[in-house]
């Protein structure tokens, strides 16, 4: 139909900036951020470190912790960043190492606190919690790992004077659910807003000074072939969120692996 269009992205796929680079896509570079704010200083919370000084608080690091306090003592809204909704992503036999699994999708099952289940984030199928593993009959089974749900329980737990709300899947599902949790974000009625990527990309809000990626790791880890790719970008739209309006903002990236490459480019700001 002859219609042109604009992509615009801090951080385009690989494919976009090669097709740019041979002329098949126009490239239009904007190099400074709107009304020549500097970008947000970037910290890592080494978790190695602070977990062998028993430093942690369940998942959060003393380092976000005494910042987000520093925060709220002044005003400033936050914004915590987990790329994995419900309580704890999965169960777990101590014994044998088995993991419930999606009896239709073959994928792992994700433990939602609020319907004390199980359920699969592809056909949204859920389960009951079994009592013994499937696989050896061991009872030592245990939940791993966090979800948005855990840890705005354990924002509560540590700051329980905050106005928290998460955004995901399932605090978003009814008819303007989503807009109005951010619209009381804009308007500073909430003081914390945790969520998943659908908190990452294009929000504009004037007062967020910190923004916390609270693991890393597991998008680092993810088995994806695009694993690398797809982490520095979710952490620099994250940090994007940060500090937009007159005053710089500031990121902390939790994570085992301070040195990884990706990471040492996401505190460059380097894209290229």
């Amino acid at each position: 139909h002859g219609i042109n269009v604009i992509l615009g992205s801090a951080t385009p796929s690989i494919e976009s900036r090669w097709l740019a680079e041979k002329g098949k896509y126009g490239w239009a570079k904007l190099n400074k951020r709107f009304g020549n704010i500097k970008m947000p200083e970037i910290v890592i919370a080494d978790l190695k470190k602070e977990r062998s000084q028993k430093t942690m608080k369940g998942v959060f690091s003393k380092l976000l912790i005494q910042l987000m306090q520093s925060n709220l003592d002044h005003n400033h809204q936050i914004i915590l960043f987990q790329n994995r909704r419900g309580y704890s992503p999965i169960l777990v036999c101590q014994a044998c190492g088995w993991i419930p699994k999606c009896t239709d999708c073959d994928v792992n099952l994700t433990y939602h606190s609020y319907t004390n289940s199980l359920n699969c984030h592809y056909c949204g199928k859920k389960y009951l919690i079994p009592k013994l593993c499937k696989a050896c009959g061991s009872n030592r089974l245990k939940m791993a790992g966090y979800g948005t749900e855990r840890i705005e329980e354990e924002t509560k737990e540590i700051f329980p004077d905050a106005n928290i709300a998460r955004i995901d899947l399932e605090t978003t599902r009814k008819k303007a659910a989503y807009d109005r949790l951010i619209e009381k974000f804009d308007e500073q009625e909430l003081d914390i807003l945790v969520g998943t990527q659908m908190i990452s990309k294009g929000l504009d809000f004037k007062n967020v000074q910190l923004a916390g990626i609270i693991n890393a790791d597991q998008m680092l880890n993810f088995p994806d072939f695009r694993a690398f790719e797809r982490s520095f970008q979710m952490m620099v739209q994250v940090a994007g969120r940060a500090g937009r309006l007159n005053k710089r903002g500031m990121v902390v990236v939790q994570t085992s692996y301070p040195e990884h490459p990706v990471i040492l480019k996401v505190i460059q700001h380097d894209f290229d």
